[in-house]
């Protein structure tokens, strides 16, 4: 992916993940500006490596203001414009809250937190439409066991977490991303910093690879959210955490239980498996309903929109069972309604007119019908199992008496749709045999004009003008009229009767 073009800001950009994310990013055409402290002989060898029409050595103190003020101003002076921002910069001093000093807090929380706060601030005035902001935070935000000295590092990467989360909206607008890369133990001289090798050895074998994660392989990730291919990316903590989720258990169930114990974690998996789920009903829906009509778009917005209100305001009274259960059973019901309510609307579109092609449309009609129907029994069956089991009245009786009422209706959807089957069969038939008898009118009305003239013009009296002949090829369907059914509008009467449904004539009266 070329990054040619780019401008991008670095800080702690001399070495550890800051440098392979330099040299990466420079490899794929970036311009970088590398930040540094007191690393000058490395950040030096960058641009000397890179070249100095590409790259920038800037010495500031990321975690004040000052600091931050020179490198973006540095920036702008020798690129004139920013595109990224990778606010990499840390300090990890391992302190636990007996022994954390008012001094060490503060150095932290100026540097971890406080540095790309108003760097981002900063550089933010500065890039282009496009462009994003990169914080990193750390892998051990979401562990289940964390040491005790990790306190004071952790406490400012879930800063870092929340900050990406909220800051990655109100940046939107500008069209700016933000997002967050949380590695796990990475071979830097950061990390091994204040550890002993058997400490290092231990956390080695937490990982299913039995290794340290590499600079480079963070700098990948860095490079994908610092181009144009991560602009749907927006808070790439999902990916850190599932990453780090199967770097410390070794299959995919242990991974998995690892993760619903952080409430974070299990947010992440939730939206990502509505996402999943999400597409995959699109992708059943075009396949079985095909491209929606705009005015079917509006018409299933406005009553989802309802339904979910109406069925929220009915789950207070079990509001003490909210939880991950109501959410399946929840977006279960809202996709059974929105699927029979397109099957109801293509089902009024047949008895309006006929489709353009009828084998497909029937064929798509009938199997989603059919899957709609049994998708309903399915679970109106679980949930009075469910109810039976339990015995007691709970949000599935609430569900239950949901399910019923969609079952019945896509069942009601689809008698109407055998009706209106039997309906243009019925007028088929009838357009058919009427049109024989009309040609056959005017074949005896040909055949009498024809006697009449031969008549005529044996008694020596020929007509003066000679009307055109009736001609039977040129009555067509369309020149038919028929009866229809009639008494379909019977059957659809006991039909809303039975499945609890008034016409709309009777609704409208009420109203």
């Amino acid at each position: 992916m070329s990054l040619a073009g780019r401008v991008i800001i670095i800080t702690g950009g001399s070495n550890g993940i800051g440098k392979a994310c330099v040299e990466r990013l420079a490899r794929d055409g970036a311009s970088v500006v590398i930040n540094y402290y007191s690393d000058q002989s490395g950040a030096n060898a960058l641009v000397s490596s890179i070249g100095a029409e590409r790259a920038l050595a800037v010495q500031a103190d990321a975690s004040t203001m000052a600091g931050i003020t020179k490198l973006v101003d540095e920036t702008v002076k020798k690129f004139g414009h920013i595109d990224v921002v990778m606010a990499n910069a840390a300090s990890m001093m391992m302190r636990n809250v007996e022994n954390t000093t008012e001094e060490d807090f503060d150095k932290m929380f100026n540097m971890n937190v406080k540095g790309p706060y108003f760097l981002a601030q900063k550089a933010a005035l500065h890039i282009r439409d496009g462009g994003s902001i990169i914080f990193v935070s750390t892998g051990i935000c979401h562990h289940s066991v964390v040491l005790p000295d990790y306190l004071l590092y952790a406490s400012t990467k879930g800063a870092i977490e929340q900050m990406t989360r909220v800051m990655s909206k109100g940046l939107a607008s500008k069209g700016i991303t933000v997002n967050a890369v949380g590695p796990g133990p990475t071979a830097t001289e950061l990390f091994f910093k204040g550890k002993s090798e058997a400490q290092l050895d231990a956390l080695k074998k937490m990982n299913p690879f039995g290794r340290f994660g590499e600079p480079a392989e963070i700098a990948n990730v860095v490079a994908f959210l610092a181009g144009p291919d991560s602009r749907w990316a927006s808070t790439a903590l999902a990916g850190a955490v599932v990453f780090s989720a199967f770097q410390q258990r070794a299959n995919f169930y242990s991974a998995m239980v690892y993760l619903s114990q952080s409430n974070f974690c299990l947010l992440v998996l939730i939206n990502f498996t509505l996402l999943i789920y999400g597409t995959f009903i699109y992708a059943l829906s075009q396949l079985c309903w095909g491209t929606l009509r705009s005015a079917e778009v509006e018409q299933l917005t406005e009553r989802a929109w309802f339904a979910i209100t109406e069925t929220c305001l009915a789950m207070t009274i079990f509001r003490e069972e909210l939880g991950a259960w109501f959410l399946v059973m929840f977006t279960a019901l809202v996709t059974g309604k929105v699927w029979g309510w397109i099957g109801d609307g293509r089902v009024e579109f047949l008895e309006q007119q006929p489709p353009a092609n009828p084998r497909l449309f029937h064929t798509r009609l009938t199997v989603s019908l059919l899957m709609s129907f049994v998708y309903d029994v399915w679970i109106l069956r679980y949930c009075i199992n469910t109810v039976i089991q339990e015995a007691r009245a709970d949000m599935m009786v609430m569900f239950l008496f949901e399910f019923a009422v969609l079952a019945t209706t896509s069942g009601r959807s689809g008698v109407r749709y055998i009706l209106s089957i039997i309906e243009q069969k019925m007028i088929q038939t009838q357009t058919q045999a009427r049109l024989l008898e009309r040609k056959q009118e005017l074949r005896e009305q040909r055949d009498a004009i024809i006697r009449q003239r031969q008549e005529a013009a044996a008694s020596g009296h020929p007509a003066d003008a000679e009307e055109p002949l009736p001609n039977p090829d040129d009555v067509d369907e369309m020149d038919i009229e028929v009866p229809g059914w009639a008494t379909k509008g019977e059957w659809v009467l006991w039909l809303d009767l039975l499945t609890g449904k008034l016409p709309n004539a009777s609704s409208e009266a009420c109203h």
